[in-house]
């Protein structure tokens, strides 16, 4: 489960990175940084019974999202 896990992550780090064009080792890092953190973040709320939760996730995740982003030049925010 952990490999198919990890598997999945990273192709959704592809994912983000190629959407934002993230382009040397910093910038990809902050992609897969911003994906273990709506990986875990999710995983904790669905585990504890509380998927009713998971759209409080929405604001908070796209502000760091675009904190990381833009501390690696790949936004304006």
């Amino acid at each position: 489960a952990l490999a198919r896990r990890v598997e999945v992550q990273q192709r959704f780090v592809e994912l983000v990175a190629g959407i934002v064009g993230a382009s040397d080792e910093r910038e990809r890092f902050a992609c897969e940084a911003i994906v273990a953190a709506v990986s875990g973040l999710v995983t904790q709320r669905i585990c504890a019974g509380r998927g009713a939760e998971l759209e409080e996730l929405r604001a908070p995740l796209g502000e760091l999202a675009g904190t990381l982003l833009a501390a690696s030049a790949l936004t304006d925010a």
